[in-house]
């Protein structure tokens, strides 16, 4: 037996072995406990072990290293398996307006943690780029933040790639590389990045109402798109990094960095209004929706909400003029014009500076909210919130 003492622990090195009664009797004696351990280890059988005697108020440091291990613990390709979402990461639907965000957060708490972070500069591997971000962070929802903000900040939406007819697959020494990537490669390297720094991650692929959507359509066939799911403070909560780092225009298929805050962390209330999972359970919605009430329910985009709207009457993307009222709150018709009312305020985070409109939305920004008038025996029109009233004309 050994000892080996330090500030805050004893460690005792002991050689535990469990053998029958009648072994016991012939193996002897006390000069058993005198043998070389490897030696008694191999002639008795037996578990070597190591036990810590610290302080109540401590994390022994072998709990420290099993549970970071555990953490980590992977597959034959190195991928972790996190747990899957269950009722307590279950937000209530419909959006109860008290924040965008699913956790509670003042954003000006990460400001000189974003400025650091969206200035490292991009390494030759993942886990020095890593490493680099981490060196200012204290905690996962920290390093969660630095990842994301690298991310938005430096990687490329990949439009070429995007319109390949068979989606290419990005290795994130790739991504490094060329700085390029389609949604595909930003879930990726968002996963492969959070589990370099300790954090558990999912990427979840979905239906979206992004790139190329129009108001009303039905979603069937190949997923479309790839999000995250990053578990901190105990629950699973939202990312998408490749709507947070900027939009395409579709009339030059170029693409700009413009951060949107919105997609961070966002409530899953919201977050169902354009990302659709292949698993209900990743919705962390209760009750879930169905893929038919994505389909038909109001789509706002990020701006209506950064912009400080709250909601916009009614709830549905197709409205049918035949009467007065339309099923909702009509306040007036002009010449064709309908003008719906819309509730307004100022959540926590919608005070940020943020682009004006979410990625894919192409060269029309000055919509906030997709919303189509279907009059009797006539088309479809598109709707558009007014900048200088909380009210919402659809022409």
């Amino acid at each position: 037996m050994e000892l080996k003492k330090d500030i805050n622990a004893v460690s005792i090195d002991m050689l535990l072995i469990v053998h029958s009664e009648k072994r016991r009797a012939a193996q002897g004696t006390h000069s058993d406990l005198q043998a070389d351990p490897g030696a008694l280890l191999q002639r008795c059988g037996g578990t070597q072990l190591t036990v810590e005697v610290h302080p109540r108020d401590a994390m022994p440091q072998l709990l420290k290293k099993f549970s970071l291990a555990k953490r980590l613990q992977g597959d034959k390709n190195g991928n972790t398996r996190p747990r899957q979402p269950g009722g307590k990461d279950a937000h209530a639907y419909p959006w109860d307006r008290s924040s965008l965000k699913s956790l509670s957060l003042d954003l000006r708490q990460f400001e000189k943690l974003d400025t650091y972070a969206s200035q490292v500069t991009a390494k030759s591997g993942l886990d020095e780029l890593v490493s680099d971000l981490l060196q200012e962070t204290h905690s996962d929802l920290e390093r969660v933040r630095a990842i994301w903000i690298w991310i938005c900040h430096h990687i490329e939406y990949d439009m070429a790639a995007a319109q390949e007819k068979d989606r290419q697959a990005f290795k994130p020494t790739d991504i490094l590389r060329t700085q390029k990537t389609n949604c595909d490669g930003y879930a990726g390297l968002f996963e492969r990045m959070c589990r370099i720094a300790g954090v558990q991650c999912m990427t979840v692929p979905g239906y979206s109402k992004g790139f190329g959507y129009q108001t009303g359509q039905s979603f069937s066939g190949e997923f479309d798109h790839a999000w995250n799911a990053v578990y901190l403070e105990g629950r699973w909560h939202l990312v998408d990094s490749t709507w947070g780092s900027g939009l395409v225009d579709t009339t030059t298929s170029k693409f700009t960095f413009l951060y949107n805050e919105f997609y961070f962390l966002t409530h899953p209330a919201l977050f169902i209004e354009d990302h659709f999972p292949d698993n209900k359970n990743w919705q962390l919605l209760k009750p879930p929706q169905s893929l038919r009430q994505f389909e038909n329910n109001m789509y706002h985009k990020s701006e209506f909400y950064n912009k400080g709207m709250l909601s916009a009457h009614p709830e549905t993307s197709v409205i049918r003029t035949g009467e007065p009222r339309a099923g909702g709150r009509l306040v007036r018709r002009r010449q064709g014009q309908s003008t719906l009312c819309c509730a307004s305020g100022s959540p926590p985070e919608a005070a940020l500076p943020s682009p004006p409109c979410g990625h894919g939305c192409g060269g029309v920004r000055q919509l906030l909210s997709n919303q189509a008038i279907r009059p009797s025996g006539q088309g479809m029109a598109m709707g558009h919130m007014g900048r200088d009233r909380g009210s919402l004309t659809l022409a």
